[in-house]
């Protein structure tokens, strides 16, 4: 037995001590041997169990304390949002005749989808720094302004580069094959790549405002042109924040619908967009959603008989705002189920072709009108907390918020690797083309697509801290 004094230094008592005290210690150190192993493994077992998507972890469904704000329902939107563009890119246009319907052709069409992330993102970026202008709060605004600014450009671009890298790097372990972008080795891959990204990465380039087929995007992930949208009407976002920070709110309002006017004249309905979200907002905060809500509803002791005839008008009248918002609900489903050739369409779709502005040409007439439902829809979502807003503060959906962007970003990729390499193979020549096959593979699909979603959601995290991180260290703080 080791000692743990030196032999030549000990007498007959010091190592008969030494081993009575050995003794004493053995079973204490074989107990702290099997703590400390029961130790290691729970720590392993948890270190799993955080590896795997938030989905699949238990209770990983509970929405996290910090995500718990006012605006979450937003970000549910745009989970589900994300979720038929994944549709829509998955499947294309639904051969069956009801998804051609006005109204249900809004819950396939990837295209008002993407005009619901412009108002959402206009929203979203411009509601804190409208509470501060409203309250006044100048150092507050310009310092928010900076930050945005600033950091605005890392947060879409830097994720942008990430997911295409691991499209290239999918792309030279021979995960999936694509002709157009395949290099022969991966020096001439991660060259490509790297030229591909500081091209698309140009915020200068000329682009056009809507998706063409050969437009301004990455030829890595092809559903990313628009995030050159993003950036710049996010841009014009900020500046109109900080040239309306002086005025009155009406003032301000009715810059923002001067400037949404111009917008759609000059044919950039994402700026129309951003600016529309940034005006239901600033309307929010004017006419809160929570006191038209009260208004829904009476005390119990007024309801009976003896409620008065102000009562049952102030009741009437909340019914009426009430149902006011269910039809701009469904109007603002209807304007973002315009086909691409409305003019075409069948009634009463081929009317609302006749009415749009003749500014718009008509290859993208549908734009115009899709803009405006996308409106609407946040609109009235805004305005019916408590009976359209229930369905996205649900654990799930408030998830797919958490995981919107991932769902977008990683979609194609997940489909050229999984559904055109395997899974739609297999599904023709084991399922057959049925709607219970084409349900079980879209199910799938979409389980590998929150997958990959869940773990890019983990390293975009990275990227929002690295620029706060660098906004820390090289901004200047004023007194």
């Amino acid at each position: 037995m080791e000692q743990s004094l030196p032999l030549l230094n000990q007498s007959a008592d010091d190592e008969t001590d030494h081993v009575y005290i050995d003794l004493e210690k053995a079973p204490k150190r074989r107990w702290s041997d099997s703590h400390t192993a029961l130790r290691y493994l729970l720590s392993t077992i948890s270190l799993l169990h955080s590896a795997l998507p938030r989905f699949l972890q238990i209770g990983g469904l509970k929405p996290r304390k910090e995500r718990q704000h006012s605006t979450a329902w937003l970000d549910a939107l745009r989970g589900y949002a994300a979720c038929v563009v994944v549709k829509f890119h998955l499947y294309g246009p639904s051969p069956r005749e009801i998804f051609h319907q006005p109204i249900f052709h809004a819950f396939e069409a990837g295209r008002g989808s993407v005009q619901v992330f412009f108002v959402i993102s206009g929203y979203v970026l411009s509601v804190r720094v409208l509470k501060m202008i409203r309250n006044q709060q100048g150092l507050q605004v310009l310092n928010s302004l900076a930050s945005a600014t600033f950091r605005r450009y890392l947060r879409l671009y830097a994720p942008t580069a990430f997911a295409t890298l691991v499209t290239a790097l999918a792309l030279q372990l021979g995960l999936f094959y694509k002709q157009e972008i395949i290099q022969p080795t991966l020096y001439r891959q991660l060259s490509d790549w790297m030229s591909d990204t500081i091209w698309v990465s140009d915020p200068f380039h000329d682009i056009t405002g809507w998706w063409i087929e050969n437009g301004f995007k990455t030829k890595y992930a092809f559903q990313l042109w628009t995030i050159p949208l993003e950036f710049r009407g996010s841009m014009v976002l900020f500046l109109l924040l900080l040239a309306s920070c002086k005025l009155t709110t009406r003032g301000r309002m009715a810059l923002c619908w001067i400037a949404i006017t111009c917008s759609f004249r000059w044919q950039v309905h994402y700026v129309a967009c951003f600016l529309g979200g940034m005006f239901i907002a600033d309307l929010s905060m004017s006419f809160p959603p929570e006191k038209a809500q009260d208004r829904l509803r009476l005390p119990r002791h007024q309801i009976g008989s003896d409620t008065t005839p102000d009562d049952r008008r102030a009741k009437w009248n909340a019914i009426g705002r009430k149902s006011g918002f269910i039809f701009t609900f469904i109007m603002g489903l209807f304007f973002l189920s315009v086909p691409l050739d409305p003019y075409n369409s069948p009634w009463p779709i081929r009317y609302v072709g006749d009415l749009t502005p003749s500014a718009f040409p008509p290859f993208s007439a549908e734009y115009f009108w899709l803009s405006i439902g996308a409106m609407l829809l946040v609109l009235s979502l805004e305005y019916s907390p408590l009976v359209l807003q229930v369905p996205l503060r649900w654990n799930v959906s408030l998830y797919l918020g958490e995981i919107s962007f991932g769902i977008y970003t990683m979609h194609v990729l997940c489909n050229w690797v999984v559904w055109e390499s395997y899974l739609s193979r297999w599904k023709e020549e084991s399922l057959g083309d049925s709607f219970w096959a084409d349900t079980l593979a879209a199910s799938l699909m979409f389980l590998v697509v929150f997958v990959a979603a869940d773990y890019f959601t983990r390293v975009d995290a990275q990227i929002v801290a690295f620029g706060r991180w660098l906004q820390v260290k090289l901004f200047v703080k004023w007194e």
